[in-house]
């Protein structure tokens, strides 16, 4: 699923969609947009990122493992950072993972996860529910949100364990 969050500064707004929103954001060029992608074909998502965005090859093929190590990685156009965050179903200290890629541009942020991300719906559904148009902060402002909401879940699972803090990733 390819979904997308067009902001369009002449017109204020915000625009919700799918991949045709990356045609206007490569006409508009003082437009930026977010692209988030989860469970589409391996050939799908790099030709998305190669060839509309530019990411570099070897940041692609790190973020199509399916395990690596956490890092931040900057290339010419972005800056690559690749996290681990709780998976969809993660309710206790005992927690399953995803990979969580994020690729941030002057215009653009990309996000490409292993699985369904909480954190990703969640940043995507408080930027679009906003009364206060924050876009313009820029794709940066919205990967250091996504970044932080992980962290905001474990945090929310380790408080409802009765004091218990131990780790117990699986």
């Amino acid at each position: 699923m390819i979904r997308s969050v067009l902001y369009l500064p002449a017109e204020d707004r915000l625009r919700e969609g799918g991949a045709e929103l990356i045609d206007v954001w490569e006409r508009e060029p003082a437009s930026s947009i977010w692209v988030a992608l989860e469970a589409e074909p391996v050939d799908a998502e790099r030709a998305v990122l190669a060839g509309r965005f530019g990411i570099h090859r070897l940041a692609i093929t790190d973020a199509l493992r399916e395990r690596h190590p956490p890092k931040i990685e900057p290339f010419t156009g972005n800056t690559f950072i690749l996290l681990r965050g709780l998976d969809a179903t993660s309710t206790s200290l005992e927690f399953g993972t995803i990979q969580l890629s994020i690729f941030v541009g002057d215009r653009f942020l990309v996000t490409r996860n292993s699985g369904r991300s909480v954190s990703t719906d969640e940043v995507m559904a408080a930027l679009l529910a906003a009364t206060s148009l924050r876009a313009s902060r820029g794709p940066d402002s919205r990967s250091l949100c996504a970044a932080r909401s992980p962290t905001a879940s474990f945090r929310s699972c380790s408080r409802s364990k009765s004091g218990s803090r131990k780790w117990r990733g699986r």
